[in-house]
């Protein structure tokens, strides 16, 4: 079931999805050097046991190796970046900054999943603030603040203290 129509009951089941997903990406950046560039909770699908699958890939970027051919969608089209209304278009705007310093739609820029997982919390947050309570909360809290890339961008990367977090494995190192 996508995520999107999923009713969780706790902060701790949030944060587990929210783990999870960091490690599927983690593999696929380390493996595939990938993004996946669209990663709204329709795309995050969760069984009864809340195992994840992340899925429409087509917006994705991924290379199996060095010399192998990249495959991605450009997203450079002006319909990507026409709609509104969503936090998901913001997301799509960052990125493109992103993406727009290395002037190739191509480029590995593996923030593009920071971003997309700020904007799971972001999502989690406006679904289930008033709904539930727990000491898992702050921790989602924190989280949400280290992965703002309305003050991130200013400094460049996601900094938390002195270290720098360019991809899900600098993230991971954090749980």
């Amino acid at each position: 079931t996508p995520l999107s129509g999923v009713n969780l009951n706790s902060w701790f089941q949030i944060l587990r999805i929210f783990w999870q997903c960091v490690t599927v990406l983690y593999v696929a950046e380390t493996k595939f050097q990938f993004e996946h560039r669209n990663l709204t909770l329709d795309h995050i699908l969760i069984d009864k046991k809340l195992n994840v699958t992340l899925c429409d890939l087509k917006s994705s970027r991924a290379q199996q190796g060095p010399n192998e051919s990249v495959l991605f969608t450009r997203l450079d089209h002006p319909l990507f970046f026409q709609g509104g209304g969503d936090y998901q278009f913001e997301i799509y705007s960052f990125m493109r900054s992103i993406l727009a310093e290395s002037h190739s739609w191509d480029s590995y820029e593996p923030k593009t999943n920071l971003l997309w997982l700020h904007y799971f919390c972001v999502k989690m947050f406006r679904k289930y603030d008033n709904k539930l309570s727990g000491t898992e909360r702050e921790k989602m809290s924190k989280l949400a603040q280290f992965l703002d890339p309305s003050i991130t961008s200013k400094r460049g990367v996601f900094k938390r203290n002195d270290a720098d977090i360019r991809t899900c494995g600098d993230l991971l190192r954090f749980k």
